[in-house]
């Protein structure tokens, strides 16, 4: 580990020899007009820093690196907005401020389980108080360097967060660390931990609609590239036009609007940067935000329902059990309500109560096929899971898969590329990026949302410059085995 650390440590001096650009205010906004880059720039808390001042408050080890990738271009079951500060009432709360420490990590994690505990319980006013210092301290974070979203989720699992009274935050306004044991002596027994943790990119599913669909059980901690003109923002939605990059940072994003294509995010610079402490970044802005994004699974209530069976995205052909797990008993019958896209109900389904589990045999030929969704839900109508999207095949699908190059496109690439795909009764895609004379595939992307329009940003500098082909794969479940198409490759020459 220290090794590892050492080597980013090496990385990080090299780049922040290219420190900020010497621009005043009123240039930066003339740039970001010229560009129609849709954001206001302005004198912030963060801004009147000096270079080295601004470094120390952000804090993530591993800079993101990769691009996001598929995007959905259709209307899908999922909202078109969604904001965790009005859902319909405010479960965020404060903005809080990590001060002159590279702790951002600790302020992401925090924030984003305070927000999902609030969820979870359905009491927008629940508050718990949590000590970023003890998280960051006794977890392996360091001032002088920051830590890693692996290591902050993995220790949220094992060991826990105590409460606030536990360690008190000072390394904000010292700038030093503070040894673990100077946290309260019993902080393991006082300490909230997650039940389980996922890395949503490393789920096989490199898209902005695995990172919305996470969003809507509550905000999950995220990465990304802070370049410097990031510490001038003050309103609007960011799109980096200025300055070199200076840093790796974590944020807890708290909400998306698939028509403005931004995410809205709470930062850690208190409330003189941004508005008022929170911000919105374009889906296409170079930064990579939430391509390294974890989402927490905290304990839940008694009096909740989990949706075990169908999982969203998923393809059925033949007979399928359906399955909820929850707190049932003779007065809470439980049912499976399956929609159209519409949210028409199509079919109703009782269940049958197995220990705290309630099952139902689905069968996909009482459905004509197409998309659907699916949520479970009790006589108690505030127990009702949230719903997945299936889709239904009654006949071999006829599985086809093409795409094509928006800009103009000379053979020559370099930076982002971007495709328009168009697909047929496909459950999920991969893209495939082969080197041209070996054949060995070099990267790949793969996503399990899927709609019949769909758009493609491709980050060529993840890879090497050399010749590819680049091709798009569909597969399709059905009755124990898979469908395929592959669309015509692209022959590319990478030159970054």
């Amino acid at each position: 580990m220290m090794l590892r650390i050492l080597g980013l440590l090496l990385l990080y001096i090299h780049a922040f020899l290219a420190l900020a650009e010497d621009i005043s205010l009123n240039e930066l906004q003339r740039k970001i007009n010229q560009n129609k880059a849709g954001w206001e720039a302005a004198e912030t808390s963060l801004s009147i820093l000096s270079a080295e001042e601004q470094r120390n408050r952000l804090g993530l080890l591993d800079i993101p690196k990769k691009s996001l990738g598929f995007e959905i271009a259709e209307a899908i079951a999922m909202p078109s907005s969604l904001d965790w500060r009005a859902n319909p009432s405010d479960f965020v709360g404060e903005v809080m401020d990590q001060g002159r420490c590279n702790s951002c990590v600790s302020f992401a994690s925090v924030g984003t389980l305070m927000t999902q505990m609030a969820i979870a319980r359905k009491q927008p006013s629940f508050r718990p108080q949590f000590s970023t210092q003890q998280l960051f301290s006794c977890g392996g974070g360091r001032c002088a360097y920051g830590w890693f979203l692996s290591s902050a989720a993995s220790f949220l699992q094992n060991s826990g967060v105590a409460d606030a009274q536990c360690l008190a935050y000072t390394s904000g306004i010292t700038g030093k660390d503070v040894a673990c044991n100077m946290a309260c002596s019993d902080w393991q027994s006082r300490a909230t931990r997650i039940s389980s943790y996922d890395n949503i990119f490393d789920q096989t599913d490199a898209g902005i609609e695995s990172v919305i669909t996470a969003l809507q059980k509550g905000p999950v901690m995220t990465s990304m590239k802070v370049y410097y003109d990031f510490f001038s923002y003050k309103s609007g939605i960011y799109k980096h036009v200025s300055g070199g990059p200076a840093g790796g940072h974590a944020v807890s994003v708290i909400g998306y609007d698939r028509e403005k294509r931004a995410w809205i995010f709470r930062n850690s610079w208190g409330t003189g940067w941004g508005m008022n402490g929170f911000g919105m970044i374009s889906w296409d802005d170079d930064s990579n935000f939430g391509t390294d994004s974890y989402a927490f699974n905290v304990a839940l209530p008694k009096d909740t329902l989990t949706l075990v069976s169908p999982t969203d995205q998923m393809a059925i052909s033949q007979p399928l059990i359906f399955d909820v797990q929850g707190s049932f008993n003779e007065a809470t019958a439980g049912k499976f309500v399956v929609t159209s896209m519409k949210n028409k109900a199509v079919l109703t389904m009782p269940c049958q109560i197995i220990n705290d589990h309630c099952k139902a045999l689905f069968q996909p030929i009482k459905l004509r096929a197409g998309k659907y969704k699916v949520y479970a839900m009790t006589s108690n109508p505030d127990l009702t899971t949230q719903s997945v999207q299936i889709s239904v095949y009654r006949s071999v699908p006829k599985v086809n898969i093409a795409m094509h190059v928006v800009q103009n496109f000379g053979g020559v690439v370099k930076g982002n590329m971007l495709f328009d795909i168009g697909t047929v009764e496909t459950n999920q895609i991969e893209f495939r990026v082969t080197d041209a004379e070996t054949g060995e595939i070099k990267h790949r992307k793969q996503t399990r949302h899927v709609g019949k329009k769909m758009r493609l940003r491709w980050d060529t500098n993840e890879v090497p410059n050399g010749k590819y082909k680049i091709s798009l794969h569909g597969e399709t479940p059905y009755v124990g085995k898979s469908v395929f198409a592959e669309s015509k490759p692209i022959l590319v020459v990478v030159k970054n």
